[in-house]
């Protein structure tokens, strides 16, 4: 499963200088956390499914299957109209 998250400019910075000090790539320093996260969300008799619903970690909505990989394709017309005018 792919993941689009946005970050803010601190922990942009500080995901950055984990990634040169550890050499780890960017996806798997934030897989790492994410499990760690969940491990440590996870209460006795509580689905793992539960325990993130409880954190407020997952947001649900709708949008075409692959819009991560997607946005600016989606979107080029729109993007190139607002950065150059109409022509």
């Amino acid at each position: 499963m792919r993941l689009a998250a946005r970050l803010t400019d601190e922990l942009s910075r500080k995901l950055l200088a984990l990634e040169r000090a550890t050499g780890r790539s960017r996806s798997a320093i934030v897989r790492a956390a994410l499990e760690r996260y969940v491990d440590e969300a996870r209460l006795p008799g509580r689905s793992a499914r539960d325990a993130i619903h409880a954190s407020d970690l997952v947001g649900c909505g709708e949008a075409e299957p692959n819009l991560a990989g997607n946005y600016y394709k989606a979107r080029l017309h729109e993007i190139l109209e607002r950065k150059h005018g109409h022509r």
